[in-house]
């Protein structure tokens, strides 16, 4: 078979792309990305708070189990100046009203504030919670407020815009 017949009447060069036509494609896909660049950019900071918050309610529920479980007082106590929270067990016979850590330091996000009305929200071996109030707030005005019902323990979660 000859280079004619394979290619009957177009040569083999017209197969590939021109420089035209990769510099218009180019074009076309940068002007794509600039367009939902900005949508992709509010995206994330949602995801990212609503992971924080995510992230604060499992925790809640953590130590509202465990104060069930192992009849001792846990809390969760934040540290807005350093945006970080963290679960402590507390009730210690050799030192009452000593809190000791209990797994890892949770960091918020340097795009997100973490705002708290109390030291830290506190879970009774009763299932009752020390309650107050942290706000977890987006730079766009996106907000959630997490709270611990006084007399029953219940984690509420309330978003705002």
């Amino acid at each position: 078979m000859t280079l004619q017949e394979m290619g009957r009447g177009k040569g083999l060069r017209d197969k590939g792309l021109t420089l035209t036509e990769l510099v218009l494609t180019l074009a076309i896909l940068a002007a794509i990305a600039a367009l939902t660049l900005p949508n992709l950019t509010g995206w994330i900071r949602h995801y990212r708070v609503r992971r924080v918050v995510r992230e604060l309610v499992c925790q809640m529920e953590l130590a509202k189990i465990k104060a069930l479980k192992t009849n001792r007082q846990y809390r969760i106590a934040f540290d807005p100046s350093s945006k970080t929270f963290r679960m402590e067990r507390g009730n210690r016979p050799d030192a009452p009203g000593e809190w000791v850590q209990e797994g890892g330091i949770f960091r918020v996000p340097h795009q997100i504030s973490l705002e708290a009305n109390v030291e830290a929200i506190r879970f009774n071996p009763d299932g009752t919670a020390l309650s107050g109030s942290v706000t977890i707030r987006a730079g766009d005005g996106e907000y959630y407020t997490v709270t611990a019902n006084t007399s029953t323990g219940k984690i509420n979660v309330a978003r705002g815009k």
